[in-house]
């Protein structure tokens, strides 16, 4: 009897059909500008493909093929899931929901800052994303080009439910939001430290398991470490540090509910 995949997300899967996939969804022989996105939910497949500043998205079900494609005509900068919809952010921030027919997305709240997070996740209806926030204007800065401060609300007291309206929130470290449909609420300061895994290497990610939030992020290029806080505690806690020689990029899954960490490393030279 066969057995269709399971799980929260098939991100694992799709890491594996990405080279293939790529084959059917365009000329075998691209600009290597060309490159790809790629995020699932339980049955559904997203993958995005960016050339020339536009983006094309494809759809596969489980079990099915990719279908014929939707032109976006702008680049995406990530790519995450929410149930079976898939979850596009442009360069601007602006988010969009497309759903698993060809009808016309739903636009969500953009993300604040007005430019991508650095990581995107979607999880039992609410959006998460860890964002930088913007450097301070210097004093003497044009009003003109001075940066637009960033604003958030604040969560109802043991809830993902935004209760009042965004304030300007002034911070230096990365922030971890989510979004429950109607605003984007601040949750909690990302781990310490996170700020120096930007500059190089493979950038954060985010997951969540129940009411804890996951960070895991690269440390140089030999391990992966992870950080856990649940909603109510008050500081984050390091649960473990992943050995991974030439690390090269790491993704969080969902095996049939069970967390599990992928994980690319450099080959012998």
């Amino acid at each position: 009897m066969s057995r269709r995949p399971t799980g929260r997300s098939l991100l694992a899967a799709a890491l594996l059909l990405a080279a293939s996939a790529a084959a059917q969804i365009g000329p075998r022989a691209r600009p290597a500008a060309a490159h790809v996105l790629i995020a699932a939910g339980r049955q559904t497949l997203w993958i995005a493909r960016i050339e020339h500043d536009m983006t094309v998205l494809f759809r596969r079900p489980a079990a099915g093929t990719f279908d014929l494609g939707r032109p976006i005509n702008q680049p995406a900068a990530r790519l995450a899931t929410l149930g079976e919809d898939g979850l596009v952010c442009l360069p601007t921030g602006e988010l969009y929901r497309y759903l698993d027919t060809h009808a016309r997305p739903v636009r969500e709240r953009a993300v604040p800052g007005h430019r991508p997070p650095v990581d995107l996740l979607g999880h039992d209806d609410r959006i998460y994303a860890l964002i930088v926030p913007p450097p301070p204007a210097p004093p003497d800065a044009d009003l003109t080009t001075r940066p637009e401060p960033l604003r958030l609300g604040r969560l109802r007291p043991g809830t993902l439910t935004v209760t009042t309206r965004p304030a300007v929130i002034r911070a230096r470290r990365p922030l971890v939001i989510v979004s429950d449909g109607t605003a984007w609420g601040l949750l909690f300061a990302a781990p310490a430290g996170i700020e120096q895994t930007l500059a190089a290497g493979p950038p954060p990610k985010l997951w969540v398991v129940g009411d804890r939030v996951l960070v895991f992020s690269a440390v140089a290029d030999q391990a992966v470490r992870l950080s856990v806080r649940a909603r109510s505690d008050a500081t984050w806690r390091e649960t473990g540090i992943f050995t991974a020689p030439g690390l090269r990029g790491f993704w969080p899954v969902d095996f049939a509910g069970v967390p599990a960490l992928v994980v690319a490393q450099a080959g012998p030279q």
